[in-house]
Formats: C-alpha cells, sequence, structure tokens
C-alpha cells in the first residue's frame, strides 16, 4: 500500500514541477498560454528558464510584455508579489527591473505592492537609480493609455496571456479608432505625436489579427465587441473579423 502511494505522489509531482525550456519559442509558447492553465507555483522557475535563454540584445523589446504579464498574474494571485521579488532578487537586471515594474504595475493594496517594490529597490541602488518612476505612488497596467507609446500594448498582451480577461484586449481594441477616417484631422492636426498614433493604432490592428487566429478567447472578445463599440472602432474590428474567415 505504502509503495503504491509513493508511485502516486512521484507520479503528481512529475506532473506539477516545471520543466524546464529548451529554447526561448517554448519558453513564449508557455507564457502567451499560461491564462489557460495557470501554474503560479511553476512561475519563478519559468521566468529563471526564460531568463537562461534570453538573448542579451532581445531584453528591451520583450521587457514591456513580462512585466505585463507579471502585472496581470500578481492581480490573479497576490502571493506571487512578494515570492518574485524575493526568489529572484538575485537573478540579472534584465529580469528582475522586469518583476520590479510588473509588481509595481499589479497596484495592488494587499499586499501593497508599492511598497514592496520600493522596499526591494533599498538595495538595489543602482536599479533605483534607472527605475526612478517606481518610488512613485502606482499606477494600474490597465490605467495606461496608447500615447504612452507602442510599448503599452505589448504590455497589455501581456496581462491578457496572464489573465484572460478581457479588458486588455478591449483597451487594444479601442486603440484602433485612430485609423479610421473620422480621426484623420485630429491625427494631422497632432503632428508627429499623431503619426504615432497612428502606427500604433495600426499594431494593435495586427496583432489583435494575429492573436485571433491563435487564441478562440480573443476571437470571442472581438466579435462581442463589435456590437459595443462606436462606429470607429467596429469598422476595424469587422475588417479583422473578415480577413479572420476568408
Amino acid at each position: 500500500m505504502l509503495k503504491k502511494i509513493l508511485i502516486m505522489l512521484v507520479m503528481m509531482l512529475a506532473q506539477t514541477v516545471h520543466a524546464a525550456f529548451d529554447s526561448i519559442d517554448q519558453a513564449n509558447q508557455w507564457l502567451q498560454h499560461y491564462y489557460q492553465q495557470p501554474e503560479p507555483a511553476n512561475l519563478v522557475t519559468a521566468l529563471k528558464d526564460l531568463n537562461q535563454h534570453m538573448p542579451a540584445q532581445d531584453w528591451q523589446k520583450a521587457t514591456p510584455f513580462l512585466f505585463g504579464f507579471i502585472a496581470g498574474a500578481v492581480q490573479q494571485q497576490p502571493q506571487l508579489a512578494t515570492q518574485l521579488l524575493e526568489e529572484l532578487k538575485d537573478t540579472n537586471d534584465n529580469l528582475y527591473s522586469a518583476i520590479l515594474i510588473g509588481v509595481w504595475y499589479a497596484d495592488l493594496a494587499q499586499p501593497n505592492t508599492t511598497a514592496l517594490v520600493q522596499a526591494a529597490l533599498i538595495n538595489k541602488p543602482a536599479l533605483q537609480a534607472r527605475l526612478g518612476f517606481l518610488m512613485s505612488n502606482a499606477v494600474n497596467i490597465l490605467a495606461l493609455t496608447v500615447e504612452r507609446g507602442p510599448w503599452v500594448l505589448d504590455a497589455w498582451w501581456g496581462h491578457f496571456f496572464a489573465t484572460g480577461q478581457g479588458r486588455a484586449v478591449e483597451q487594444i481594441i479601442s486603440a484602433t479608432q485612430w485609423l479610421d477616417d473620422s480621426h484623420k484631422e485630429a491625427i494631422m492636426a497632432k503632428g508627429k505625436a499623431g503619426l504615432l498614433l497612428l502606427a500604433i493604432a495600426g499594431a494593435a490592428k495586427w496583432s489583435l489579427l494575429s492573436n485571433a487566429k491563435v487564441h478562440p478567447r480573443v476571437l470571442t472578445i472581438c466579435q462581442t465587441q463589435v456590437h459595443k463599440q462606436p462606429p470607429a472602432v467596429a469598422n476595424q474590428l469587422n475588417e479583422i473579423l473578415a480577413k479572420i474567415t476568408q
């Protein structure tokens, strides 16, 4: 009987312990499908594996997605805030920066994620100098606006892949409004800022099309939002949905 119990325990552990990623592609796949089967107990190990495979030159591009993911994961499982900050404090600055920013953007009262991040930065003077904005009051990641830059889209996708919640996708959908002809004069009046906004809107539309083809949840959100969004946005969604069904 004892032997059977031990065998069962080994089998259970084999199912729950996260296997190391063999490549950056495997790590990305795990992150992008996390919301379908969350594994918060394995997140520390997964981030260590990701850090091992991530080329140094790719960190700048990957960081917004990663801190968006961490913000969403922490909002879903608040105990992750302390765990990530403590267990990964000795990793390189690239990964730990993403963790600090993600926990800060989670913007929770319990635990107080702002206080946790600021306490962690006390022992990281170089990071504190680089990430000075973390010493101010936190901002919920879903309260950002696309005017901040294209990185916001990546952060919102990260949040969605961690949570599966529609609000981040709805924010991305809303950004497509600037592609509509009805906003042409407003875009032109903004000058260079308007051109950047137009580029962000185009990136938002492309990312929605790309992810709706792979993630049924994204497709469902787009289909639902067609009937809820103003015409400027609904027009863009209809074009996206038409391309998917071609």
